[in-house]
């Protein structure tokens, strides 16, 4: 009894604590707070970016968009990438217009983040401490933010999403517009956006005969949004050969792992726990099984109070369908790390879209308490992710291209003949992502694993057929011998007995991490001169 006491008292302390400073953000006069967020939010991203160097994938949607024309961008990319072809096109502006690399990119994600954030602190109906600090969380300033890929847009859609509606049965192509933009973003987005379109189905029916929903604009629009997204669902099917195909049966993880992540895992892995790592792929996580089930119990306990919430706010439809489908999509499809923050994108639209809707429930003591604290813990440490992986990122490279493009350039390499990692004999070829990572920053490098005939090689035609990776592993074997090695190589296969690594020393490490929530996974990429370069 004592001890109950004792732990009502502490509540009471910190609850009183959050309600203190929550009060006294409230007294701040006419929206000072909010411009000075935006601009701290604006000026911490122009500053964290500066310092960010693009990885893999946002130098892979870069180099499609320069190289590719936009029949290739349309029709055939996306059945190889898994993405519809939105993001490519907007890149294909910047690279149009000839802006740099880097500086696009930093463009880019500014220009929807900052739209994001702008609408969630003005228009957001959300408590103002909460509106002063969603901004800085990870995934909306970090992951999202400085990280440039297509999830900018879609966070900034889900939010548009969430201001047009409450003006659905008004202005019915608003809404349907901002659905639309969710589902050109990501197949994820595709998934949850359909969702939301059942959902408003479903409150027309409630609402309609069948002869009223004839003349309701709102059919109308529906009914060009199923066009519309049948038309991207068919772009982006992926072929067999693509690498979002996931045909092996050797996967670390069954669909019932799989599926306890995406229905229970995740909810609190948004915003609270790190089970889902930096390792990347859903099926070959390898999870640890007291966290993975103490997670999955606290998971069961959010859902159920999101579930009770949304039946009071009477939103229960807008919340179940969009989750069950997303769920049910990444368990059996696929799902990487950092697309599980699409999710709380679609957890925030739910949340506005419900705190909009007066409700007369009471809520006790007890509950409000509780809540108000779990609500800022998660605040609290998805902030102090966001911190720590700013920090790393300012101290440490994320990607190593652009230090590699650098030391080939002050040390007059610019013309050498230079090998990216290939490792593999010719029926299990395995390429390097660091030679795509290279690319943008590329000038009179020759790049002996990349067909001058085929520009959008390897995420392009490079999985059409295993013939095309036998074809560049002969032109690699019976051209000249690398004066540079970027990465590990396999000598014995590409060169038999013509050279070997004996044959080269390493004159650079470039030092790189991986930096996911806050923690970071140290890389090291070496460079390697031929025997006969000094310096």
């Amino acid at each position: 009894m004592q001890q109950s006491a004792k732990e009502s008292a502490i509540i009471n302390k910190i609850y009183g604590s959050i309600c203190s400073l929550s009060n006294k953000v409230d007294r701040i006069k006419d929206k000072k707070a909010e411009y000075i967020v935006l601009a701290l939010y604006l000026i911490g991203h122009i500053v964290i970016t500066y310092f960010h160097e693009p990885w893999y994938d946002e130098a892979e949607a870069w180099n499609i968009a320069k190289s590719g024309t936009l029949k290739e961008i349309i029709f055939d990319v996306p059945h190889l990438e898994g993405h519809p072809a939105l993001w490519y096109i907007i890149l294909k502006v910047f690279t149009v217009l000839g802006i740099n690399y880097e500086a696009a990119l930093n463009i880019c994600s500014l220009i929807f983040a900052g739209i994001a954030v702008y609408l969630l602190i003005f228009k957001s109906p959300f408590p103002r401490i909460v509106r002063i600090l969603l901004p800085f969380t990870y995934f909306f300033f970090y992951q999202y933010g400085v990280i440039t890929r297509p999830y900018c847009v879609t966070m900034m859609a889900f939010v548009v999403a969430a201001v047009v509606y409450k003006l659905r049965s008004t202005k019915p192509w608003l809404y349907t517009l901002s659905l639309a933009l969710i589902c050109a973003t990501s197949a994820y987005g595709l998934v949850l956006s359909g969702g939301l379109a059942v959902a408003w189905v479903i409150e027309l029916l409630k609402k309609n005969k069948i002869k009223a929903l004839l003349k309701d604009k709102s059919t109308y629009c529906l009914l060009g949004l199923l066009i519309y997204a049948l038309f991207i669902l068919y772009r982006i099917i992926p072929k067999d050969s693509s690498s979002i195909s996931f045909a092996s049966e050797n996967f670390v993880n069954g669909l019932g792992v799989r599926l306890v992540y995406t229905f229970f895992v995740i909810v609190p892995d948004l915003f609270l726990t790190n089970i889902f790592n930096e390792y990347g792929h859903l099926h070959d996580m390898p999870f640890e099984f007291v966290s993975f089930s103490i997670t999955a119990i606290v998971g069961v306990v959010i859902l159920f109070g999101f579930i009770r919430y949304a039946i009071v706010k009477k939103t229960i439809i807008q919340l179940s369908i969009p989750f069950i489908l997303f769920s049910l999509f990444s368990g059996f499809v696929y799902l990487y790390n950092h697309h599980i923050g699409i999710l709380l994108c679609f957890f925030i639209f739910w949340l506005w879209i419900s705190f909009e809707i007066p409700s007369s429930y009471k809520v006790n003591n007890f509950k409000r308490y509780t809540t108000t604290i779990a609500i800022a813990g998660c605040l609290m440490v998805s902030l102090g992710w966001s911190m720590i992986s700013s920090v790393v990122e300012v101290i440490d490279n994320y990607g190593p291209a652009a230090e590699i493009a650098e030391y080939l350039e002050e040390s007059k390499l610019e013309d050498a003949t230079i090998l990216f990692s290939w490792n593999g004999d010719k029926y299990g070829v395995k390429y390097s992502p660091l030679e795509v990572a290279f690319l943008p920053y590329k000038t009179k490098e020759k790049i002996m694993n990349w067909p001058v005939e085929n520009p959008l090689f390897p995420f392009y035609l490079a999985s059409e057929t295993i013939d095309l990776y036998e074809d560049i592993l002969l032109r690699i074997s019976n051209g000249p011998i690398p004066s540079v090695v970027v990465g590990e190589v396999d000598f014995s296969t590409l060169y038999e007995d013509r050279v070997n690594s004996t044959d080269y020393y390493c004159a650079k490490q470039v030092q790189h991490a991986i930096i996911w929530k806050g923690t970071q996974k140290n890389c090291t990429t070496k460079i390697y001169k031929y025997k006969d370069i000094k310096g």
